[in-house]
């Protein structure tokens, strides 16, 4: 999660984020030392007046061109092959999918729906909603949509999304009403919802942790009211939330 007064990217609990950070880094440092160079350069010509009037005499120059020609073709083959890269490494999961997961907007909350293959072959399942926790009720109230000492404003939820650690996943994310959003950028994904179609996208978490996202379509007046809390665990806590969470249902 961000703290306050911080400008840099989120701690990286995937390699999805991990990667498209990178590709920041990478694409920044060429953009300045495409900056750099350009800057020097006007500084130098116009700060001499020998530079200025040495320039003055030349009609042509074949190694001046060819060098403002193939130096930016370079940094732009440079920038798409990572961008490329990065895009494919993100896309598809080498393993197996071992969990499913069915992300629904509503106004104001959402549903997840979880799925699963134990190691039985048997297939088990159930939902459950999320809503926001607001400061808006008395403070003595038992309602569970309360934030209480701990917990972050507009960022935690009644019923966080449970994910396991170091297993590949997929998302299917969609809306009941309007278009919503699905975006955690904790871990490197930002998947629009939108009503009837299934939007898919896989997940793969590299370390345990919280994460927490937002909505980022305006999906009316209670847009705020719209956010992403994920508790990423390892397998073994996860097997038992899903076994738990059945028994529950």
């Amino acid at each position: 999660m961000s703290q306050w007064g911080s400008t840099y990217f989120q701690m990286n609990l995937s390699m999805a984020a991990s990667l498209s950070k990178l590709l920041y880094e990478c694409i920044m440092t060429i953009n300045c030392f495409v900056l750099t160079t350009v800057v020097c350069g006007l500084a130098m010509a116009l700060s001499s007046g020998r530079v200025v009037g040495h320039c003055r005499k030349y009609l042509k120059n074949e190694l001046l061109e060819a060098i403002w020609t193939v130096v930016p073709a370079f940094l732009i083959y440079l920038i798409a092959s990572m961008s490329f890269y990065v895009l494919y490494m993100n896309g598809e999961h080498k393993e197996p999918t071992l969990f499913h997961s069915v992300i629904t907007g509503h106004q104001w909350y959402r549903t997840y729906q979880y799925a699963m293959i134990d190691e039985m072959g048997k297939f088990f399942g159930f939902e459950h909603d999320s809503y926001a926790l607001l400061n808006d009720v008395p403070s003595t109230s038992d309602d569970d949509t309360v934030l209480s000492k701990g917990d972050t404003y507009l960022l935690d939820v009644d019923a966080p999304f449970v994910i396991p650690q170091g297993m590949p996943g997929e998302l299917l994310v969609t809306s009941d009403d309007v278009i919503h959003s699905w975006s955690v950028p904790a871990l490197g994904i930002t998947v629009d919802g939108v009503p009837g179609r299934l939007n898919r996208s896989p997940i793969l978490a590299s370390t345990v942790g919280v994460a927490y996202g937002h909505c980022r379509e305006l999906c009316g007046v209670n847009h705020f009211m719209m956010p992403i809390c994920v508790e990423i665990v390892t397998p073994a806590t996860y097997l038992k939330f899903m076994k738990l969470e059945e028994i529950e249902e």
